[in-house]
């Protein structure tokens, strides 16, 4: 196997001394320079050269990750002129939502519905994805339902409990209500300080775990706005090893955002004995609800959020026994063993047709 992408999220790939290749943990991962970004496609007439289309020329099966990206043109053109079957994970990018409507729709007549037609295979996250393919005038019979994996054996041996809170300095009888991820605007971050900013006077502390994605600042501010200052704090980006001591300090994991296709972090909590509280018009809605360890709210509903909050800080055996059903859940529904084996079969099934 052989990975494609662009330098666009790893600038500082080393292309001055001809070093376009590269091996991560055995797999070959091939960097083309970005030249540009527009409409958020990122640029790199490099593919275009001949040892990339020999590859796909030489290749058994393609799996195209994401729907509208430079990448997926190119890997589409030269699928179809040397007759190389392709799948595609979406990845929860078939809706034209939140920014860049006309230019989405642009991308979708040009080439978005040649790809998804000549695909032998799609592959879904969950019923709402498969739902928007079906959106796409995608027949339900061509695609596939596997979620992402997890890798389990990573929380086998967290770290020990108060290490995190230790690195911060706080008192270990502090409450962490913890958030993970980017600081984004449609993450939900300001939602949840709005019903942070509710809870009255408890002993807890709220924990922002993630990089700054252009809304940090406006995060800040609403926090000063809000008289909360000194009860949020905001970590940036952190190693593994220190996002699993957060999770292991935390009492309760929030993941409040919106538009997301199959965020990670809610099964990373539940790997870690922790109950999650998601929005309910995510993916993660279902799956906690069903599996038992967390609970739903409606997006932008501040006092919903408020009151499921002190439910779980103030019920510290309902916690537990979400924390106990999270972990039994996710392990016998989401480990990559049998996410693979999925996957297998749709490679097969793909090279058989």
């Amino acid at each position: 196997m052989t990975v494609h992408t662009t330098n666009a999220l790893d600038p500082k790939t080393d292309f001055k001394v001809g070093k376009r290749e590269y091996y991560i943990e055995g797999v070959k991962v091939r960097y083309y320079r970005n030249l540009a970004r527009f409409g958020g496609l990122n640029f790199s007439s490099n593919m275009l050269q001949a040892s990339s289309r020999r590859e796909i020329q030489n290749s058994d099966i393609i799996h195209m990750h994401g729907f509208r990206t430079f990448q997926n043109v190119i890997a589409y053109y030269f699928a179809r002129k040397y007759r190389r079957p392709y799948v595609l994970t979406a990845h929860g990018t078939i809706p034209r939502i939140v920014e860049k409507i006309v230019l989405k729709k642009l991308y979708d007549e040009v080439f978005g519905y040649k790809i998804l037609k000549h695909a032998r295979q799609l592959i879904a996250q969950s019923n709402i994805e498969k739902n928007q393919f079906a959106n796409m005038e995608i027949s339900s019979k061509k695609v596939a339902i596997i979620p992402n994996g997890i890798n389990t054996k990573l929380f086998e041996a967290p770290p020990k409990s108060g290490t995190f809170k230790k690195k911060l300095g706080l008192d270990s009888d502090i409450a962490l209500i913890l958030y993970v991820g980017r600081v984004h605007r449609r993450k939900g971050i300001g939602f949840l300080l709005d019903a942070f900013a509710r809870l009255g006077d408890t002993n807890a502390l709220l924990v922002i775990v993630g990089a700054d994605d252009g809304y940090m600042s406006v995060m800040k501010e609403k926090t000063s706005h809000l008289g909360i200052s000194e009860k949020v704090i905001f970590t940036g980006f952190v190693s593994e090893r220190v996002k699993l001591a957060a999770y292991v300090d935390s009492e309760v994991v929030v993941y409040p955002g919106i538009f997301e296709s199959f965020p990670i972090v809610p099964l990373e909590a539940a790997l870690c004995s922790k109950p999650t509280i998601v929005s309910d018009d995510s993916v993660m809605a279902e799956i906690v609800t069903h599996g038992g360890f967390g609970l739903s709210i409606r997006y932008g509903d501040v006092a919903q959020l408020r009151d499921s909050l002190l439910t779980i800080l103030n019920n510290p055996k309902i916690a537990r026994e979400m924390g106990r059903r999270g972990t039994d859940f996710v392990k016998k529904n989401y480990s990559w063993r049998d996410i693979v084996s999925k996957l297998e079969h749709v490679y097969f099934d793909a090279l058989a047709n």
